[in-house]
Parts: structure tokens; C-alpha cells; sequence
């Protein structure tokens, strides 16, 4: 039951990148094998290092629902008043370190 419902999540990731229209092409084609071979009943679910390459372009893309920052994944764009209130914000914290203190 339990290699079923990861495989049905494997599906759902796997159409979700192909749909994206964000991939390599390299690895568009991966993706569409590994689809195709889940639909197909040729895998039963994804290897544990497939899964974690699927996940992990997954998150990087920002198209898993855990990911909050919308303005890195394109999601939402930044007005140039927002920029500027930034800008003044870090300005006013002044000078950064730019080594760590040393040990006495």
C-alpha cells in the first residue's frame, strides 16, 4: 500500500516539472522516461536516489507547496519602493564585519 500511494506522488511530481516548462533538456527527458515508465507499470515507484533528484528539482523550482519564499521562486514581484525601503534598512544597520572576532 504504502510503495502504491509514494508512487502516485512520484506521478504527481514527476507531471507537475514536466509541466512546468522549466527543465533542461536533459532533464525534460529524464523526467518523461520516469513518467512514462510509472504509467507504463515498468517501475513500481522510483529508486531512493531517483526520488531524491525528482524531489530536489521539485523544491529548487519552487513548485513544492512547503517552499514560502515567493519572491526567490518568480512568484511575486518586487516594486522598486520595495527595493528601496530594503536598501535603506540595510544601509542603516551600518558597516558589517568582515572577519569574526579572534580568539584572546
Amino acid at each position: 500500500m504504502e510503495a502504491e500511494e509514494s508512487s502516485v506522488g512520484e506521478k504527481e511530481m514527476l507531471s507537475e516539472l514536466l509541466a512546468s516548462g522549466r527543465l533542461t533538456e536533459d532533464q525534460q527527458d529524464a523526467f518523461a522516461d520516469m513518467h512514462e515508465k510509472l504509467d507504463n507499470g515498468v517501475y513500481d515507484s522510483l529508486t531512493k536516489k531517483q526520488r531524491q533528484y525528482v524531489k530536489g528539482v521539485h523544491e529548487k523550482l519552487g513548485l513544492d507547496p512547503g517552499v514560502r519564499n515567493l519572491i526567490s521562486t518568480g512568484q511575486v514581484k518586487v516594486t522598486a519602493q520595495e527595493k528601496a525601503s530594503l536598501q535603506s534598512f540595510l544601509g542603516s544597520l551600518g558597516p558589517l564585519p568582515k572577519k569574526p572576532p579572534g580568539r584572546k
